[in-house]
């Protein structure tokens, strides 16, 4: 078992064999993960009829200390750790179904927004993926992509999801499996459509090729208006401003001053911290 608090500010630990979560406290649990079967991913994929094991991840939603049991309801705050395979998905890497959020309703604001959203790698290594299009609910086979951005993660970095930008989790370590955590607004549901309409983003992260021929890089994604935008790449900053500290997990940070992740929720104050937190190369 691997222990996660350093990286989390949680009594858990991991099994890289077995993918088992669990509590090192007696008095605590984490609750029942919901499960991601390989069958509902398929239509996000390259392709669809690829073999794979049965589950594919694994999601506690709505962690939280005894003495922060109310923290979700006062502030809308809710935190989530989900733990993904490493097997190759075809010749893609592994991926997440990957979403956007919708656009908030509340009329009082200025700007079109969507809720952002903040995650952090308590085990192995990712790329995220940032997608912006003309409009999640326009064409659902043809979107136009505005703009790609990719930011590589280890343990301990956190990487801030901006509004308006929907996001896909790649696994860049093929055959080890990843953990992360995430801080996200409880008042909305995630919206999903778009992307398996298209089946994922607008470039696919595969391996080609067998032996010294084998090769890994990207490759465009034929359901969307063509030509695609440059993948940008981000570096991903601490940005005190957002409670993002180096060496100091979220958790810990966002339970004592849930006011310093108030921008998870109510971003409109935030937009210029959000990109802060990215240094576009």
């Amino acid at each position: 078992m691997k222990s996660l608090e350093e990286f989390s500010g949680l009594p858990i630990e991991f099994d890289p064999e077995t993918f088992e979560l669990r509590s090192t406290k007696r008095d605590w649990s984490l609750p029942e993960p919901a499960l991601k079967m390989l069958d509902e991913l398929r239509p996000v994929l390259r392709d669809p009829d690829c073999k794979g094991p049965d589950i594919v991840y694994w999601m506690y939603r709505d962690i939280s200390l005894a003495k922060h049991a109310g923290l979700k309801d006062e502030t809308g705050l809710r935190y989530d750790i989900s733990v993904f395979r490493g097997d190759m998905l075809g010749t893609e890497f592994f991926k997440t179904a990957g979403h956007y959020h919708p656009y908030i309703s509340d009329l009082d604001w200025k700007y079109n927004l969507s809720w952002p959203e903040v995650y952090e790698v308590l085990y192995g290594e990712c790329i995220y993926v940032l997608q912006k299009v003309d409009d999640i609910y326009s064409d659902r086979f043809y979107g136009k992509v505005d703009d790609f951005i990719i930011v590589h993660a280890k343990p301990g970095q956190k990487v801030v999801m901006p509004p308006n930008y929907g996001h896909v989790t790649i696994n860049a370590r093929p055959g080890k499996p990843l953990v992360m955590s995430n801080w996200v607004c409880n008042w909305f549901k995630s919206y999903y459509d778009p992307v398996a309409a298209a089946r994922g983003f607008g470039w696919w992260l595969v391996t080609e090729g067998k032996g010294k021929n084998k090769k890994s890089g990207w490759m465009p994604n034929p359901n969307y208006k063509q030509p695609l935008p440059d993948i940008r790449e981000a570096k991903t900053l601490t940005c005190e401003a957002l409670g993002l500290c180096e060496g100091a997990p979220m958790y810990p940070i966002a339970a004592a001053k849930p006011e310093k992740f108030e921008w998870v929720c109510k971003p409109q104050n935030y937009l210029e911290a959000m990109w802060a937190s990215l240094e576009l190369r």
